[in-house]
């Protein structure tokens, strides 16, 4: 039994941002522009025969004046190089990621981007009037930082360049594999030092109202205290570091750690904590695994993922002392499929629930994305795939006394990575960039972050539990 996804036969020329879905999009910063003599012409002529011709069009009785046109000139390169830069990952059987952006006034500071809403409205409009930019309009969404995933029920706007308008730019020299020598993703000077308050984040519990999490609500930080100054100093080095690289094909600002639960009783800086792009530079993050290594180089070579598979249940088994064969797929049980099994586990790890009666709505939406129109309960109910599951792994079955939560595993894993990072980056001048349960790092380099992962995990696990750990993480390259 497995989950198949939807074919795809057509051509790049008969895709439009609606067939990309939401899956095939990413957040663009809008912060980049030409460096090359022939990108530069072409956003000259999209600015004088595109944009500026849309706008006397209109109902604007005024010519543009000089400021009006740096900006729109601004826009309009910002535009371009976000989104040619994701045209590179075009081919015969799979359209570009089509790059999102919200359209809220607060989407777009004029510090950071050096225009506004109405300008690039209008460049949008232009584009699209000419048969330049495909566009699916999203939805509200209430409660999120400009820069941060949105995950709350809305959508970003998402836009994708047209076959018309890659001829165009063709024509005068442009062209997608030409990316790196003629686009740059931040045009700006540099950004200013990060400040502590940039640092860290922390979070209230998340309340459910009619049974959906609302956003949670920040808190204040005492940056006065001594773990605070001690998880600063980290992030600190760290960045210090990462800023100083060469990480192409993202426009990358810095890390900061968000933490949660901060109004509960015991919290002690060890609840999430996980690592997180700062505002204002691409959730990379976010990304699927082929988005990133298809995009991002550091320091001129391709990436590569370096893993912690099943991150959670090996930590949930190191931590609790109970053995694990880390060499057997762990999501892989006969008759069921591994991704329905991996979802399961995910639910009763996240909830601390191992007897759950009904599938959670994350579970279904994901399932969903891969059987359009299909309910997960009716093709797999969840108390069988439960049982299949707490068989194969009887630690399951003790979740409740075990009293380990998502964001306990979280923080453990985040610590994991933080102690590898060290290494590699402060130790062996080796940048990686964090995802959650694994390292993003040049191909080169692959091996020795493999082996700093498993090194990170075992000295992690003994020093939280005192002992020598019983069993190490697999560790793999997606991708490889």
């Amino acid at each position: 039994m497995g989950l198949q996804g939807p074919s795809r036969n057509m051509t790049v020329s008969h895709h439009t941002t609606s067939e990309r879905g939401s899956t095939r999009s990413c957040l663009i910063a809008l912060q980049g522009g030409p460096k090359s003599s022939e990108a530069i012409a072409l956003v000259e002529h999209l600015l004088q025969h595109v944009v500026l011709g849309h706008r006397e069009g209109t109902d604007h009785k005024k010519a543009a004046g000089p400021a009006t046109i740096g900006k729109l000139r601004r826009a309009v390169g910002a535009l371009v190089a976000d989104l040619l830069n994701l045209a590179r990952l075009a081919s015969n059987s799979r359209p570009a990621p089509s790059g999102a952006h919200g359209l809220s006034p607060s989407d777009f500071p004029a510090s950071l981007l050096g225009f506004g809403r109405d300008i690039f409205r209008l460049v949008i409009g232009s584009f699209e009037a000419n048969g330049f930019l495909d566009m699916a309009v999203g939805k509200p969404r209430w409660g999120v930082a400009f820069g941060e995933v949105h995950n709350l029920g809305g959508s970003a706007t998402a836009f994708a360049l047209t076959p018309r308008f890659l001829e165009v730019a063709r024509d005068l020299g442009v062209t997608p594999d030409a990316w790196r020598g003629q686009w740059r993703l931040s045009e700006r000077l540099p950004a200013p030092p990060i400040g502590q308050a940039q640092l860290i984040c922390l979070r209230a519990r998340k309340e459910r109202v009619g049974g959906t999490k609302q956003p949670a609500e920040d808190m204040d930080v005492n940056y006065q205290a001594p773990m605070v100054q001690q998880i600063v100093q980290q992030m600190d080095d760290l960045n210090g570091y990462l800023v100083a690289q060469d990480i192409d094909g993202l426009l990358f600002r810095g890390m900061r750690r968000i933490f949660n639960d901060g109004d509960q009783p015991g919290f002690s800086w060890n609840k999430g904590g996980r690592f997180y792009s700062l505002p204002g530079s691409q959730a990379y993050e976010r990304w699927n695994a082929k988005l990133r290594q298809g995009l991002i180089t550091i320091n001129g070579e391709q990436t590569i993922e370096v893993d912690l598979r099943a991150s959670h249940l090996t930590l949930l088994h190191a931590l609790l002392r109970e053995p694990l064969d880390t060499e057997v797929d762990p999501y892989g049980i006969p008759d069921w499929p591994r991704q329905v099994v991996k979802l399961w586990i995910a639910q009763a790890i996240g909830s601390g629930n191992p007897r759950p009666r009904t599938w959670s709505r994350s579970s279904q939406k994901e399932f969903e994305a891969e059987r359009p129109g299909q309910f997960l309960e009716d093709c797999f109910p969840i108390r069988e795939v439960g049982a299949a599951a707490k068989a194969k792994h009887p630690l399951l079955v003790a979740l409740d006394p075990a009293g380990i939560t998502t964001l306990d595993l979280q923080y453990h894993e985040a610590e994991v990575l933080r102690l590898a990072m060290q290494d590699l980056m402060l130790a062996k001048d080796i940048p990686v960039l964090p995802i959650h349960d694994a390292l993003l790092v040049s191909q080169s380099h692959a091996k020795t972050a493999l082996e700093a992962l498993k090194i990170a995990f075992g000295d992690y696990v003994e020093g939280v539990t005192g002992l020598p750990p019983i069993l190490l993480p697999r560790v793999t390259l997606k991708g490889a």
